[in-house]
């Protein structure tokens, strides 16, 4: 595994939600720069540090999609609680270290770039039709 470097296929086109994808890959790099030089006493405090950045930017989503009628709502919804429960599930895991940020590296990295791109750009496009940028 390697460092994500943040290219211009994860831009949405809106500020604040392409900001916070930055963020959360930030988060991601960190996880992996944790597990790369060996300080693995960090990985719960940046397991908590995803999940309460996880549901800060969910939140800034679905207040956008009660705001403006999102018509996938549900859809969306369903996405952020499939990774809520999952963060859960690796946050209550006791493997070693190592085991559990590699597991986890791997799974949010192919979720996240994953949504990104695909309900999180289609988001982005309801958005800028409705004023948001």
């Amino acid at each position: 595994m390697t460092a994500i470097q943040w290219d211009d296929s994860y831009v949405v086109g809106v500020g604040v939600i392409d900001e916070q994808h930055k963020h959360f890959v930030g988060l991601l790099n960190t996880l992996y720069e944790s597990l790369e030089s060996k300080h693995r006493e960090n990985i719960p405090e940046i397991i908590k540090n995803l999940t309460n950045y996880a549901e800060h930017h969910f939140k800034t989503e679905e207040e956008y999609f009660d705001k403006l009628h999102y018509p996938d709502t549900g859809v969306h919804i369903a996405a952020h609680n499939e990774l809520r429960a999952k963060v859960s599930e690796f946050a209550g895991r006791h493997d070693k270290p190592k085991k559990l940020g590699d597991d986890l590296l791997f799974f949010l990295e192919k979720w996240l770039l994953v949504h990104f791109r695909g309900a999180d750009t289609k988001f982005a496009k309801f958005l800028k039709q409705n004023g948001i940028k």
